[in-house]
């Protein structure tokens, strides 16, 4: 009698166990799939290119826009407004197709944008339905000022805005667009 308790005890609990896991994975799947929708309402008549990925990994997806001749632009799902919510966006100069690039490891994207001065990277920290600037890149020609790299408006070396670049992109993906 005493095995019999213990055996159904043990599958309840084991039960209870497995509910309590699927609960949030279903809640999850639902704030993803709001997402999508939201970006798909926020896209209907631009045109341009996207990528929806998971960059903080909280379970609600991220929107990378390159929206043509036009800008780069980052979103994310507010689950509470039930609303798309602009996080970043840089304007694109005369290098129109210009690679994004995100790190779900560091949880950063890079905006980027070219001019016939040079180009710029605007690196974003995502957390959660916030993004934080982190640094302005600037990379000049002989247009516009002396050349070389700047970062937040301050000439660095190669070497430090490579390290830069490897603080805050480390493994990176890059989303070419078509």
């Amino acid at each position: 009698m005493l095995k019999k308790v213990k055996r159904v005890c043990c599958v309840l609990l084991a039960v209870v166990l497995c509910m309590g896991m699927t609960v949030p994975t279903m809640a999850a799947s639902s704030k993803y799939k709001a997402a999508v929708a939201s970006y798909k309402r926020y896209m209907r008549g631009k045109s341009g290119s996207y990528l929806i990925t998971d960059i903080d990994g909280n379970g609600i997806p991220e929107l990378i826009f390159h929206e043509s001749y036009y800008r780069n632009e980052l979103r994310t799902y507010n689950p509470k407004t039930r609303k798309s919510v602009r996080l970043g966006a840089i304007y694109m100069g005369k290098g129109y197709n210009m690679s994004a690039k995100f790190s779900k490891r560091c949880h950063t994207v890079l905006l980027p944008s070219a001019s016939t001065g040079g180009s710029t990277e605007v690196i974003y920290k995502v957390s959660g339905t916030k993004a934080r600037k982190i640094c302005k890149i600037e990379g000049r020609n002989n247009k516009f000022g002396k050349p070389g790299w700047y970062i937040n408006g301050k000439r660095v070396s190669n070497s430090t805005y490579k390290k830069t670049m490897k603080k805050y992109m480390k493994d990176s993906y890059t989303v070419y667009w078509r």
